[in-house]
């Protein structure tokens, strides 16, 4: 199926712009007050965490049974109830549980707005 868009479409469409402000401001906190970086005696390593994220990333994600009002105060509090996984891959594709979480249809349709943008068009 073949979809066109125009100008007017576009312009009816919602666009997120955040303000400069808004935008991340490394060495600085929310006030512009100068910050200590977050590799502090090295850190991490900005290509070793390259190499890993560049594979994706998968989390497991999981509540305690004490959040449920069970064994309260308990070791076994402690144990989580499984809410599955998001994963992150490569290319930037989420998914939860498997599911994508984006929608393939309205990002090519803002990709096309973006094209017509960037085109004058």
């Amino acid at each position: 199926m073949t979809v066109t868009v125009d100008r007017a479409f576009c312009n009816r469409l919602t666009v997120h712009r955040p303000d400069a402000d808004v935008t991340y401001q490394p060495g600085v906190d929310v006030d512009g007050n100068p910050v200590a970086p977050a590799d502090l005696d090295g850190g991490y390593g900005a290509r070793a965490a390259e190499r890993a994220l560049g594979r994706g990333i998968t989390i497991d994600l999981g509540l305690p049974l004490e959040r449920f009002g069970y064994f309260k105060d308990q070791p076994l509090g402690a144990a989580e109830v499984d809410l599955g996984q998001v994963t992150i891959a490569a290319d930037g594709t989420v998914t939860w549980n498997g599911e994508r979480l984006d929608d393939p249809a309205q990002n090519a349709i803002a990709a096309a707005c973006a094209r017509l943008e960037r085109e004058g068009r």
